[in-house]
């Protein structure tokens, strides 16, 4: 994870990976709203807090074209909800 300094607001960040994130920063972390766009063609739509994937999301696969609702903790699926 590239760190941004103190970034707030919301914003947009391109990773040497080419995975792309859009939403909402706090103290130079993801957090809040927001949308990931992973090179493998995944995307995750929901709340991040201190760069991880947290709270209610939904997940997007382009290989699989299926769209699943769960909840995450520390960037960690804990069950999926639909």
């Amino acid at each position: 994870m590239l760190k941004i300094a103190n970034i707030e607001g919301s914003g947009e960040i391109l990773f040497k990976d080419g995975s792309k994130y859009t939403g909402a920063f706090f103290k130079g972390k993801m957090n809040g709203p927001g949308i990931l766009l992973s090179t493998a063609g995944e995307k995750y739509v929901g709340s991040f807090l201190n760069d991880q994937k947290e709270g209610i999301g939904i997940l997007y696969s382009k290989s699989k074209m299926t769209k699943r609702q769960g909840v995450w903790k520390k960037d960690h699926r804990i069950e999926w909800v639909s």
